[in-house]
Order: C-alpha cells, then structure tokens, then sequence
C-alpha cells in the first residue's frame, strides 16, 4: 500500500488506476477521509463496484464501477453517483476502525518508535 498522505482525497470519472488494488485502496481512503461509508456489490480481477450500505433505508443511490480497460491495460472509474445521505447515517462504519487501516495511515508514527514506554 501507498502511504495515505500520497493519496487524492477526491474520486472522478474518467480516474485511472495502474491495479484493481489501488483503485480498491483509493475508494477506501477517500471515503473514510470525508467520514463515509459503502458496500461492496461486486469485485473480481477486472471491476470493483460499490453502493452505500444503507442504500435501502436511507434512499441513497451512491454508486462507483470501476472496470478493467484492455486497451490501455489499465482500470478507469467508469460511473460514479455521490453520497445523497446525511453523514449520520455513516456513523459505526466497522472499516473505517479497522486495524489495518489505521496502521495505514499512521504508519510512519508507528514505524519510527517501535519502543514501548
């Protein structure tokens, strides 16, 4: 993973990426950046599609597709629809708290004291 810092904090169609990883690693920072959240609807080698994870209740018609583009071997934001919601609704979002992630993005604190005092 790219430290965070190096990340845009923005999505836009036409976005491309050089791996499904990275595209994957960008959804997720921009949206934990802004306090949202999503679901994953569909991902396999060549596409990543998300929707909000609320989306039945709240009424929220958020949605990203990310597709494999074989011309330029490379993956590009296809279609992209914001967040409609209140930011309440995003609240107790379990990946936004993840370990993994914030080891991410505070990894140059960690790294630099691995002291315990």
């Amino acid at each position: 993973m790219a430290a965070s810092s190096n990340l845009p904090d923005t999505l836009f169609v036409g976005q491309t990426f050089a791996s499904i990883d990275e595209a994957r690693e960008l959804v997720l920072h921009v949206t934990v950046t802004k306090g949202l959240s999503f679901k994953v609807s569909a991902s396999d080698r060549t596409r990543f599609h998300a929707i909000y994870r609320l989306s039945k209740e709240t009424g929220c018609k958020f949605f990203l597709r990310i597709a494999y583009m074989t011309r330029s071997d490379q993956f590009e934001l296809r279609e992209f629809i914001a967040h409609t919601c209140d930011l309440s609704s995003h609240q107790n979002w379990k990946a936004s708290n993840s370990a993994k992630l914030i080891a991410h993005q505070h990894g140059d604190i960690v790294k630099s004291d691995f002291q315990t005092r």
